[in-house]
């Protein structure tokens, strides 16, 4: 219940400052209409929304900036492009600065509502091991983990709503205040040669007659499947960090990966610790002869290893539109293309796997480590006393994990038009989020060698068998990021884990683990 009061207090507080923040992000009114400003702009700024249609015939209203009629841009929420127009114009500026403020209290909804939920059942999880794997416990943090998703998802409609009639504003008050077109010229086309350039330029945006210039085309979509990556990979890791309270280490690692028709995946990495934090002589050291120091190591140690195989199905697959960074530029002419609309795929996986370990655990502190072997005697008859507190032991645990994840997958690739051109070309990422049980069926203590003092010099010892309780069940939450824009690409994983392990108290198996890696990647056919 400690870990309770603790927990509670802390996701109230969240909850208060996205109320406080939902308070601060209230929605810019609209202005009432006033005079021009003294310095108008001559350049036409529409709001339009173009209809895309997915795989599924689910349809999608993107919104584009479009200039003088005739140039159509994709919206973004930060668009220095659309900021520039308004410049001149503090009312379009104050309703831009109101979407801007409700997109953001938006996403800190979602992700918001996503990570406490996440935490609920995760505290819940704790909380009903330390109670006897208590099922009403865990039942009820799990049903509040996912009321509270479910009631982020609701509120941040709200912001998104408000965001999208602030952004409408911006464009009527600029409209309405801040442009004036360009005056008519009624000189006989054939002698005005102005008027030959404004029809050249589309400039004349009244004249409904003429048609209007297309915008140029820098690039050519050559891929943009984040629904099927299509991808394979081989990674090396060359840091993995793992912050446990009896093991403590910084190893590297080797994997692979593949991805099947509909982004099913599987996952194989293998870890070899190389540097053990604890900077303990007693992990698996023997003590020397002639000295006081009695303790025990393991029989036949070994540096830490780690195997795990991870599969994952997606159950649910959105399809939507998003903004890709490309920023297409030529020398000179500064950014001419900042992002492409594109596909993107948010997806709910069904997750599977196995991890096998080999760990030594150790305790500056001292490790519960028991043995049912009666005690040694002296030839006089006098038990020897056995001390464990700077022992050492070797665990070999198989464990199953299962649970869901959270992915966003992108994927685009552009060819650029000629060499004058630079940009981004190739965007593919995927970003997971996962919530995991953790059962190890099969867990085992290998034997110790335990050194008695040895003050004379001859060395006494014994094989002891150990004893001491196991907890099977575990869980870990974590997120991984997977950049694979290039042939040679990089990831990035951070997860909080309770491990099964000794039977101690839930916050002594309380551990971190991050992890680096660079992926050499390839496309299937």
């Amino acid at each position: 219940m400690k870990l309770l009061v603790n927990v509670i207090p802390f996701l109230l507080l969240i909850t208060l400052s996205f109320t406080l923040n939902a308070q601060s992000d209230s929605a810019v009114q609209p202005n009432p209409v006033s005079k021009k400003v003294a310095n108008p702009s001559h350049t036409k700024v529409e709001l339009v929304y173009k209809t895309y249609t997915t795989n599924k015939g689910y349809q999608y209203l993107d919104p584009y900036i479009r200039t003088d009629g005739a140039n159509d841009f994709p919206l973004t929420q930060n668009s220095p492009l659309l900021r520039s127009y308004f410049s001149n114009c503090p009312t379009a500026l104050l309703q831009l600065d109101g979407y801007k403020t409700n997109i953001n209290t938006f996403n800190r909804w979602t992700l918001g509502s996503f990570g406490a939920g996440g935490a609920l059942a995760l505290t819940g999880l704790i909380l009903a091991a330390r109670q006897g794997n208590s099922i009403p416990t865990f039942a009820s943090f799990l049903g509040t983990g996912f009321g509270t998703m479910i009631a982020g998802a609701i509120i941040r409609q709200k912001y998104k709503k408000q965001a999208d009639k602030n952004l409408k504003e911006a464009f009527r008050q600029y409209n309405i205040k801040c442009y004036v077109p360009l005056p008519k010229d009624t000189t006989p086309k054939e002698d005005s040669s102005l008027a030959k350039n404004a029809d050249l330029k589309n400039e004349s945006v009244d004249n409904k007659n003429k048609k209007p210039k297309k915008a140029p085309k820098y690039y050519t979509i050559l891929r943009n499947e984040p629904k099927d990556l299509k991808l394979w990979g081989i990674e090396a890791t060359p840091v993995v960090v793992d912050i446990y309270s009896y093991s403590p280490s910084v190893g590297v690692g080797l994997g692979a990966f593949y991805s099947f028709p509909g982004n099913a995946r599987i996952r194989a990495n293998y870890e070899q610790s190389l540097y053990y934090l604890l900077n303990d002589n007693h992990r698996a050291t023997k003590p020397p002869a002639g000295s006081y120091a009695s303790y025990g190591i393991p029989s036949n140690p070994t540096n830490d290893s780690r195997f795990e195989v991870m599969g994952s199905i997606p159950v649910i697959n959105r399809e939507s539109k998003t903004d890709y960074k490309v920023k297409i530029a030529r020398r000179g002419d500064g950014v001419l293309v900042p992002t492409i609309s594109g596909n993107k795929v948010v997806a709910m996986n069904l997750r599977a796997g196995f991890i096998h370990e080999n760990r030594i655990l150790e305790s500056i502190s001292g490790l519960p480590l028991t043995t049912d072997k009666p005690l040694m005697t002296t030839p006089g008859g006098e038990p020897l006393q056995r001390y464990f507190g700077e022992s050492s032991v070797m665990l070999n645990s198989n464990i199953v994990a299962g649970g869901l994840g959270l992915s966003l997958v992108k994927d685009l690739k552009i060819e650029l038009k000629d060499k004058t051109l630079k940009g981004y070309r190739d965007i593919s990422s995927v970003v997971d989020f996962y919530l995991d049980v953790l059962y190890a069926p099969s867990m085992k203590y290998s034997d110790i060698t335990y050194y008695y003092p040895s003050p004379n010099g001859e060395q006494l010892t014994e094989n002891l068998s150990v004893t001491s309780p196991l907890n099977k069940v575990g869980a870990r939450f974590g997120f991984r990021r997977e950049g694979l824009s290039k042939a040679l690409g990089t990831a990035f994983g951070v997860e909080m884990h309770v491990k099964p392990g000794p039977g101690v108290s839930t916050e002594e198996r309380v551990g971190v683990r991050a992890s680096f890696a660079i992926i050499l990647t390839g496309r299937r056919n």
